[in-house]
């Protein structure tokens, strides 16, 4: 939320207002953007009233919606529904031609349609996690007998094992904000004090990522190697629950 207002607050200096849509407006016309806070969560809202100083403000550049808000999308339903950006003209005629084509309950059929394409794809990413769980078991099993075999007991070998996961976690992080950062400087004209903001920021989780003790490997290009099997007991030490 603080870069996108500063990011605001740079456009507006720029003289880019015309640029950009308040997400928060009850009365807001795109149903699309409407949709996507709507569906934000509580904390979210909080956090962007917290920032801007109003429950009914956030702006938002046009071009940085998807970004800032999510994708939405599209629907095999979307002629019957009013999330969308068609036209009523669009949608009406999209409605009887289907109707026409697959007859009075074709609403219906559309949607179990959909409902089964969605769960036939989530059976078949479960089926994938559940593989990539059992071949990461045989590398964490793998990993120990060779550390065994180097002379490290199980228990340091264990704590070791753990503090990368926590690097590896942290990394993927810090990745991701950077990508983020850049996203943003790229969308504007990199001047300013909110570009120099980016820039600082960057460097600094950049210059992190160089200190950690995993960085010989990344570099080595053994990052999936000490990235697989991370347990909900490794995401919760990324979270910085106690175990």
């Amino acid at each position: 939320m603080e870069t996108l207002k500063e990011i605001y607050e740079a456009d507006v200096k720029a003289g880019r207002a015309g640029e950009y849509v308040n997400a928060a407006d009850r009365d807001l016309e795109d149903g699309v953007v409407k949709d996507a806070w709507n569906t934000l969560g509580r904390k979210i809202k909080a956090d962007a009233e917290e920032v801007f100083g109003r429950s009914d403000w956030l702006p938002v550049r046009r071009d940085m919606l998807n970004d800032a808000l999510g994708y939405r999308s599209s629907s095999l339903t979307d002629p019957w529904g009013k999330t969308s950006r068609w036209s009523e003209g669009t949608r009406e005629a999209m409605r009887g031609t289907l109707e026409v084509m697959m007859g009075e309950k074709a609403y219906q059929r559309l949607a179990r349609f959909e409902g089964g394409a969605q769960d036939l794809i989530s059976y078949a990413k479960t089926t994938i996690v559940v593989r990539s769980l059992v071949v990461a078991l045989d590398n964490i099993f793998s990993n120990g007998l060779h550390l065994m075999l180097r002379g490290i007991d199980p228990v340091n070998g264990f704590k070791g094992m753990r503090s990368k996961f926590v690097e590896i976690t942290q990394y993927v992080e810090n990745q991701e904000k950077i990508i983020r950062m850049k996203a943003d400087l790229a969308s504007g004209d990199g001047q300013g004090v909110a570009a120099q903001r980016l820039r600082a920021r960057i460097w600094s989780l950049e210059d992190a990522n160089a200190k950690m003790s995993i960085k010989p490997l990344i570099d080595a290009g053994e990052f999936n190697t000490i990235s697989e099997s991370l347990t909900e007991e490794d995401l919760a030490v990324r979270g910085g629950a106690s175990l």
